[in-house]
């Protein structure tokens, strides 16, 4: 018995890591993860689709509370944990690595003159995303959510709210207004609770939050960064990109850590690298607190909310038949479509919208939303013929 749980530890570990090696483009990566496990692992194919469907209803990285999902339902809790964490560890040391270049060449003229001609490509893909994330309420005529996410735009442009309170709100305006949903419809699976993962989810907030405040005994800028992405990781629907305006509110704002361009710096190496887009957070982190604050931002980036997910998991027969629970998560979810938005006008307000780059911002867009390119193939292809120009004097 205690070889095979060896033998199934091996198997998640090397699963994950190889995983998080090639896992780009969101949905795509979810879609190779749930048919890996389907077919190499044999795990049943109804199970998987309510982990998959949970995970909508739950704020972090979908992927990432995928891996929690399945490393649990493989080795229970000792899985939940390790799952995730092999998962993000590739990512996590590739934008480590990219971040201690930028950090050693982000003066240097040939290196900031290619930057400024990135940044449209990042515009694109923020807007890109905001319109596939806007794109299914309209067709659905769904006048409600997108009442809900105009709303949300106007509290952050003119009545300048804070994220968090614009995403609460639209919960509240969720369970004002929406009917029953069907947002965790065939999820249900009896009327048992799963006390175990309950467990597991509450343990590991608590222990996330005790570390918090151990750190401010110790260190406050660190403290400061694990309160920051805690806040984030809470109430980050709609996967990685729903976390992006949440993140540049409080480090281009609320902190002033950063600047609105060395954030989309962050944006672009983040795209770039395996994972989800919130890998930011560990850029974010190397440049305010050095390697320790990478190691706090990266841990409280995700793992905030793989445990919260374990609660919803726990809780999933509750939460199936919680029409209260079900309508706020609709209504906050909305409010993801007014906050992707702002935030693309935000960041392209830095960008030099020369003939050059509004050519680069088009092109890009274009092949994004009508080719149906993969941000990352944009990313990488824009970056080396940029670099070539840049290089060569032509740009």
């Amino acid at each position: 018995m205690e070889e095979n749980k060896k033998k199934a530890l091996l198997f998640l570990i090397t699963d994950f890591l190889k995983i998080g090696l090639y896992a780009y483009g969101g949905p795509a990566a979810v879609a190779y993860i749930f048919e890996h496990f389907k077919t190499k692992r044999k795990l049943d194919e109804n199970r998987l689709k309510q982990g998959l469907a949970l995970t909508q209803v739950s704020p972090g990285p979908i992927g990432v509370n995928f891996a929690s999902f399945l490393g649990y339902e493989l080795l229970g809790v000792e899985g939940a944990i390790l799952a995730p964490l092999f998962f993000i560890i590739p990512t996590t040391l590739v934008v480590l690595l990219l971040t201690s270049i930028y950090k050693v060449y982000r003066n240097n003229t040939i290196f900031l003159k290619f930057l400024s001609h990135t940044y449209p490509v990042i515009d694109a893909i923020i807007l890109n995303a905001s319109i596939l994330f806007i794109k299914p309420y309209v067709i659905k005529r769904d006048f409600r959510s997108l009442a809900i996410g105009f709303f949300s735009f106007v509290a952050l442009t003119l009545l300048k709210l804070h994220p968090l309170y614009v995403v609460v709100t639209c919960g509240i305006l969720g369970l004002i207004f929406f009917k029953k949903t069907e947002t965790t419809k065939g999820i249900n699976n009896g009327n048992t609770i799963d006390k175990k993962r309950i467990l597991l989810g509450l343990v590991g907030i608590s222990l996330l939050t005790l570390l918090i405040l151990s750190l401010r005994l110790i260190n406050e800028n660190l403290s400061e960064i694990g309160i920051v992405f805690y806040k984030i990781s809470s109430i980050s629907f709609g996967g990685g990109f729903g976390a992006l305006p949440l993140i540049i509110h409080e480090v281009t704002e609320n902190k002033n850590w950063l600047d609105i361009k060395t954030m989309m710096d962050g944006i672009i190496l983040g795209s770039v690298t395996p994972g989800p887009v919130i890998s930011t957070s560990t850029f974010i982190g190397f440049l305010v607190g050095g390697l320790l604050g990478s190691l706090v931002a990266t841990v409280y980036a995700y793992f905030v909310s793989v445990m919260i997910f374990n609660i919803v998991v726990g809780l999933q027969s509750y939460i199936s038949n919680s029409e209260s629970y079900q309508k706020f998560i609709v209504g906050a979810t909305s409010a993801f479509q007014g906050l992707l938005v702002f935030t693309f006008f935000k960041v392209s307000t830095s960008t030099d919208h020369s003939l050059t780059n509004l050519f680069i911002f088009f092109v890009s867009l274009i092949l994004l939303y009508y080719k149906k390119a993969s941000p990352l193939i944009i990313v990488l292809v824009s970056s080396t013929l940029i670099f070539l120009g840049v290089l060569l004097n032509i740009i």
